[in-house]
C-alpha cells in the first residue's frame, strides 16, 4: 500500500482591522498556493490581547475559501509557551514538522516570494502589505474577496452611483483630535479633487468616513462647487463592510492612509480608473499601513 504524503499546512495569524486582515490573508493564500498547502486561519491569537482597539475577525462577508485553524493547530493550551519552545527548536534545526516565518520591519520581504515550505506546518506571522506579495495570483485573490451578500448593496450602487463616481475616504486615526499628525491634511484632498476635476467631466464625490463629525468639517474646508454625497444612508447600524462594498463600486478613488480604502480601490479599479494616494511616510514609532515599502502600486498617482 502506498502511504499518502501528509498535506502541508500554512497557518496564518490574522490581526488588525479589515484592510490588514485582507493583506495577511492574500499573502498567506499565495504562499499556500505556491507550496500546494492548505491555508488555515488563526482567528484567535491575534485578537485576544487587542485591548486597545478590540478588533475581531472581519472577513466573514467575503467568499474566502480558507478554513479555521483548530485549537490543536494553534497549539492550545498554553500556546505562547509551546510556540516559543517550537520556535526555538525550529531555529536550531531539531524540529522537523513545524516551522515559523515572521516578517519584521517595513522593507519589502523579497525572500518571502520564493519561500519553500520544508515542514508539515508553517506558521506565518506578518502583514504582507503590498500587491507584489500576491500579484501573480491576482485573479484568485479577487475571487476570494468577492462579496457574499452583495445583491442589495450592488443594486443600491447601480441606482445611486453616478457614471463618474469618485470615492473619497476620510480616515481619522484620532477621534478626539482633528489635527492629529496621523490624520491626512486638507491640502492632500484639495490637490486630489483638483486633479480629478481636470481629467473627468462632472465628477460626483462619494464621501466615506469613520468619523462623520470630522468629515463634515473637512467637507466645508475642501469642497467649493463640486458635487458630493455623504454616504451614510445604508448604515443602520454602522457596518464598515457596507461602506467598503459601496466604495469598491465607484469608478475613481481618492484614498486615505488606510489599508481599508487601499483594498476598496484595488478591488474596484478598472483600466480607466484614476486612483490618488497620499505620498506620506510615517516612522516605525508611528506605524500605520502607510509605512510599508512597495505598498503603493506604480500605476497609482501619489500626491
Amino acid at each position: 500500500m502506498i502511504k499518502k504524503q501528509p498535506i502541508k499546512k500554512v497557518i496564518t495569524r490574522l490581526k488588525g482591522g479589515l484592510g490588514n486582515q485582507m493583506f495577511i490573508y492574500a499573502t498567506a493564500y499565495r504562499l499556500a498556493q505556491k507550496n500546494n498547502a492548505t491555508l488555515l486561519l488563526d482567528k484567535k491569537t491575534g485578537f485576544d490581547f487587542d485591548y486597545k482597539y478590540k478588533r475581531t475577525f472581519n472577513l466573514e462577508f467575503l467568499n474566502i475559501s480558507a478554513e479555521t485553524a483548530t485549537n490543536k493547530d494553534l497549539l492550545f493550551p498554553f500556546f505562547r509557551i509551546r510556540r516559543f519552545i517550537y520556535r526555538f527548536l525550529s531555529f536550531i534545526n531539531t524540529l522537523t514538522n513545524k516551522e515559523f516565518y515572521f516578517q519584521n520591519g517595513l522593507i519589502f520581504d523579497h525572500e518571502f516570494l520564493n519561500l519553500k515550505i520544508k515542514s508539515d506546518v508553517l506558521y506565518f506571522d506578518g502583514f504582507g502589505q503590498g500587491e507584489e506579495y500576491f500579484l501573480d495570483v491576482k485573479d484568485h485573490i479577487k475571487r476570494e474577496f468577492g462579496f457574499k451578500y452583495s445583491k442589495t448593496i450592488k443594486n443600491f450602487a447601480i441606482k445611486n452611483l453616478q457614471k463618474n463616481s469618485v470615492a473619497i475616504h476620510f480616515r481619522f486615526f484620532d477621534s478626539s483630535n482633528y489635527d492629529s499628525p496621523l490624520n491626512l491634511k486638507d491640502d492632500y484632498y484639495k490637490m486630489a479633487i483638483s486633479e480629478i476635476c481636470s481629467k473627468i467631466s462632472n465628477p460626483v464625490f462619494y464621501i466615506f468616513s469613520d468619523n462623520l463629525k470630522f468629515a463634515k468639517k473637512r467637507i466645508k474646508l475642501i469642497f467649493t462647487n463640486q458635487s458630493y454625497v455623504l454616504v451614510d444612508n445604508l448604515k443602520k447600524p454602522n457596518i464598515p463592510q457596507i461602506d467598503f462594498q459601496l466604495m469598491s463600486y465607484c469608478k475613481h478613488f481618492i484614498i486615505a492612509n488606510s489599508s481599508y480604502s487601499w483594498w476598496a480601490s484595488w478591488l474596484g479599479e478598472r483600466k480607466d480608473s484614476y486612483v490618488y494616494v497620499p505620498g506620506i511616510m510615517l516612522n516605525e514609532q508611528n506605524i500605520t499601513s502607510w509605512s510599508f515599502d512597495k505598498l503603493i502600486p506604480e500605476r497609482w498617482n501619489i500626491l
